[in-house]
């Protein structure tokens, strides 16, 4: 990796032709192109003939951070640049990286947080969106909407009550055994109650639904 001059910045990531990158090479490559896209700035990938090493780049990429399926990301990526994608090793790259990263979240999901500043700076905006992400419209500030509000930190408080801790390791040992103590069923049931709790919150036009 190097900087020429100001504004361009080189990265080489050797594949031999007509072979499939590696997995981690792939990673890398996303991660450049993400890198790049928080900060405003364009990405130009390219080989030797700009079809099979750049086709699979570009396909994965769009699998990637774009939650298309391998041959959505294929069809689109030969639409864009016709003859991408030379040989069945490379094809096959694609389905690798859906199986590798199965259960993480993709297109579809709806983020709702608390418009604490963080979450609304520029680059969580733009790496939620480079992600899919539909950000849920909420109120300034509202207890109501936030699981942990609700329910999470009301139960923590149960817990601890009239405990007195020797310092502030042991306080953190107590509230880290009581998270390993609940199952996946209590985190689930508090999700589920923002569904009324949103419904609520929309009749009530941002105005608290617990007082």
């Amino acid at each position: 990796m190097r900087h020429v001059g100001k504004e361009l910045r080189i990265v080489r990531v050797p594949v031999r032709d007509y072979t499939p990158p590696t997995m981690e090479q792939v990673e890398q490559f996303i991660q450049e192109v993400l890198h790049n896209k928080a900060r405003g700035q364009a990405t130009c990938v390219h080989c030797a003939h700009g079809l099979g090493r750049t086709g699979t780049m570009l396909a994965c990429y769009f699998v990637s951070a774009h939650g298309h399926d391998p041959e959505m990301a294929v069809d689109k990526t030969r639409k864009l640049r016709p003859g991408s994608i030379e040989t069945s090793d490379q094809e096959e790259l694609r389905s690798e990286l859906v199986r590798r990263r199965r259960g993480k979240l993709r297109n579809g999901v709806l983020l709702l947080h608390d418009n604490a500043p963080a979450h609304r700076a520029r680059q969580a905006v733009e790496t939620a969106d480079q992600c899919g992400y539909e950000m849920l419209p909420h109120p300034p500030y509202s207890p109501d909407l936030a699981p942990s509000d609700f329910c999470l930190f009301p139960n923590l408080k149960k817990s601890i009550k009239g405990r007195r801790f020797e310092d502030i390791e042991d306080a953190i040992s107590a509230v880290e055994e009581w998270f390993q103590a609940q199952n996946d069923t209590f985190y689930s049931q508090g999700l589920l109650k923002v569904k009324d709790r949103w419904q609520k919150c929309v009749t009530m036009q941002g105005d608290y639904v617990e007082k």
